[in-house]
């Protein structure tokens, strides 16, 4: 399992790695409909084997074992949740799409539980928009005039955010997955696709990566994993149990449909 922990550390070294470019992006906002969402446990995208007899499922992942209860001083986990879309506010309504790539900008804040549907009809052009942010997303007004460690080094962290933004690998993309790798010392071509690293491995990394900018506060918090192995990274299978991403063997636990799972050929 030591390919995978350099694949995930290699993927989060990346992103730090380039901030810089935030200096040249422009993200537009354009008005759109009322948004209706909620969270799962597990993914929706990539379908792995998730038992020894066969049966296939998804993977949920967090930073840490969520099962470790946290307390007022310390974080000492964190769930990253599958942000899902449905058709209406209505708790009836128990049809969703994933379809979507939608990211929690802040750890522990928004919804409470599974059950809960939240609608969200407010959007910010986050290049342009700074001030406006600041004043009215109560959530990121300590990010906006904050900073944070990067190579030993200070960046802002809503620099880094919309840098961060602008390298994000959109599920369904395949180019910019491709592209993605390739900046971290990965070549598709050297893997046999459908084993190490698919597409929900790496939207759940991005999050954490995200979180980093936005929720660490001191370099020893449970965001902080600049420093640390890949045993950082958990998973579950049925959104109750836990065990660190490195133990997942795909050779006994399963194969995904889309990724890098393998070894090298």
């Amino acid at each position: 399992m030591k390919l995978k922990r350099i694949l995930i550390g290699s993927i989060i070294s990346i992103m730090f790695s380039t901030f810089f470019i935030a200096q040249n992006i422009t993200y537009a906002t354009t008005a759109q409909t009322q948004l209706y969402l909620g969270i799962t446990a597990l993914m929706s995208g990539d379908q792995v084997k998730t038992g020894s007899n066969g049966e296939t499922g998804y993977l949920g992942y967090a930073i840490g074992n969520p099962k470790t209860a946290n307390t007022q001083d310390k974080v000492n986990a964190a769930t990253i949740w599958n942000i899902v879309e449905y058709k209406s506010n209505s708790s009836e309504d128990n049809t969703y799409s994933s379809d979507r790539s939608i990211f929690c900008l802040k750890s522990g804040v928004g919804f409470k539980q599974t059950s809960d549907r939240q609608a969200y009809n407010e959007y910010f052009d986050m290049k342009k928009e700074k001030d406006a942010i600041k004043s009215q997303v109560t959530a990121l007004s300590d990010v906006i005039e904050g900073s944070v460690t990067v190579d030993d080094g200070e960046v802002n962290r809503y620099d880094a955010i919309l840098a961060m933004l602008d390298m994000f690998y959109i599920k369904g993309t395949e180019a910019d997955r491709k592209a993605l790798l390739e900046q971290a010392g990965i070549d598709l071509e050297d893997y046999d696709e459908g084993e190490f690293l698919n597409g929900d491995d790496i939207k759940a990394v991005q999050q954490a990566a995200l979180w980093y900018f936005t929720n660490s506060k001191n370099t020893d918090d449970v965001f902080d994993n600049t420093q640390k192995d890949g045993n950082w990274l958990y998973y579950t299978t049925n959104g109750n149990t836990y065990a660190a991403f490195s133990s997942f063997d795909p050779e006994q636990d399963g194969d995904a449909n889309n990724g890098i799972r393998s070894k090298k050929k």
